[in-house]
């Protein structure tokens, strides 16, 4: 039987930029996917566009009808989007896409010819993720940067289990899966900061991370995006400081939730680092840049690690 391919798209408030970026996903040079689209109660003309979309591929698009009645804080938002898309998907390869971006065109083409030189390498069974790098644009796709990484300053290698509870370097839009991750993910709890962070986090506990060195996304960057991309020195910094014991606490909780799941299904090497972390906050301020150090739970970047050991 040949592998099938679920694209999930989680929209909200997204008429400004839906159309082309399903456009750019219905031109790739590998057809056959499924593009399985669920709306999170937009009040905008979102979910009028998809109907458009569904009725003219209905064979390729499946548009997950959503209760915007049933919307509240606890159980909406892209995360939980997501996680119900994941639970829609039969798919044995799923891709993420966000709603205001564009694919380059054999963007699932050159993802899945690795993911399969991955699958031989590693087994089927394996949980593995695959990521991509990405073009950063405007609003009207005018070039930021030609590389995410290099614009955020980020290394994709820095893929350990240490590193990755305290930073997350996968970008859920640029990124594939196979089903062996998402059975073993699945469901994305609310405690999870996003779902690509999750996703990276159990890849990189029970499985593999690879990184794909191209930039296959043209990720725009408009004001109102859900994460985005900045700078290490820039205002919007600045201003996410103001934040930082606030996600410092959401990254534990994510930890903790993640040990609660998954404590019996970890190795002892990995369920010592995981408890190291989790203790964190136990500790006084002393012992735990202590303990930091000692289990190398570091952020990239000098001014990263600064600020964590300054104020986390």
């Amino acid at each position: 039987m040949p592998a099938s391919v679920d694209i999930l798209l989680a929209s909200y408030q997204g008429q400004e930029y839906i159309s082309q970026q399903i456009e750019s996903i219905l031109q790739q040079t590998v057809q056959g996917f499924n593009l399985i689209i669920r709306d999170d109660g937009s009040k905008d003309k979102t979910v009028q566009l998809i109907r458009s979309f569904a009725a003219q591929f209905p064979d390729q698009i499946i548009h997950v009808e959503s209760d915007p009645r049933a919307r509240d804080r606890a159980s909406s938002g892209a995360s939980q989007n997501f996680s119900r898309l994941m639970e829609q998907s039969k798919g044995d390869y799923i891709f993420f896409s966000d709603q205001d971006d564009v694919w380059v065109k054999d963007k699932v083409e050159k993802m899945l010819e690795r993911m399969e030189i991955l699958e031989k390498q590693y087994g089927k069974e394996t949980p593995l993720l695959l990521h991509s790098d990405l073009r950063v644009v405007d609003r009207y796709l005018q070039p930021i940067s030609p590389s995410f990484w290099r614009y955020v300053s980020l290394d994709p290698s820095k893929d350990g289990p240490n590193r990755l509870l305290q930073q997350n370097v996968v970008t859920g839009c640029a990124t594939l899966i196979n089903r062996a991750l998402l059975s073993l993910a699945t469901p994305i709890p609310k405690e999870a900061m996003m779902h690509d962070f999750w996703l990276a986090l159990t890849a990189s506990f029970f499985g593999q991370i690879a990184f794909y060195n191209q930039s296959l996304v043209l990720y725009r960057q408009h004001g109102n995006n859900s994460i985005g991309a900045s700078r290490l020195f820039s205002l919007k910094r600045l201003y996410a400081l103001s934040r930082r014991r606030e996600v410092s606490q959401r990254i534990h909780a994510q930890a903790v939730a993640f040990l609660e799941r998954y404590r019996e299904k970890l190795s002892l090497d990995k369920l010592r680092i995981l408890e190291a972390f989790v203790g964190l906050r136990e500790l006084s301020f002393f012992q735990r840049k202590r303990a930091l150090i000692a289990n190398q739970f570091y952020k990239q970047g000098l001014l990263r690690n600064v600020e964590q050991f300054l104020i986390g």
